[in-house]
């Protein structure tokens, strides 16, 4: 599963209906909503979202999550964590890992597209130490 695809199916699945507009999910995964929209498309075509207008105001368009989008996620998460894991903390020292979640922690704060939401992906750095 394309990296993209990942990210939009993995926000989805952290909000509550696994629903959002398509302008908020396309400023947390970081895309224009150009882009996202044509790979929101292509999910739709394997049946993992679902578009609808929203009730109160029919211009905005919001994405959900289908429960076959939830198992496509599940069933690519065990590698996804795997391949970062591998890449980009199997290098360090438990050390580095440590000050690599603080410098992220403070980059967070600052670059944070929806202020009060968790940090970077706690399933990937582990509990703090």
């Amino acid at each position: 599963m394309p990296y993209t695809y990942y990210m939009i199916l993995a926000t989805l699945s952290a909000v509550p209906e696994r629903s959002m507009t398509m302008t908020d999910l396309a400023t947390l995964v970081y895309s224009s909503l150009s882009r996202l929209s044509h790979a929101v498309a292509r999910l739709e075509e394997r049946g993992w979202v679902r578009r609808s207008p929203n009730p109160d105001n029919r211009r905005i368009t919001i994405a959900v999550l289908t429960d076959e989008g939830q198992a496509a996620l599940d069933a690519a998460a065990p590698a996804h964590v795997e391949e970062v894991r591998r890449r980009l903390f199997d290098p360090l020292t438990g050390e580095q890992v440590a000050q690599l979640r603080e410098i992220l922690k403070a980059l967070w704060k600052e670059l944070d597209p929806a202020p009060g939401t968790p940090g970077p992906f706690p399933e990937i750095f582990g509990p703090e130490a």
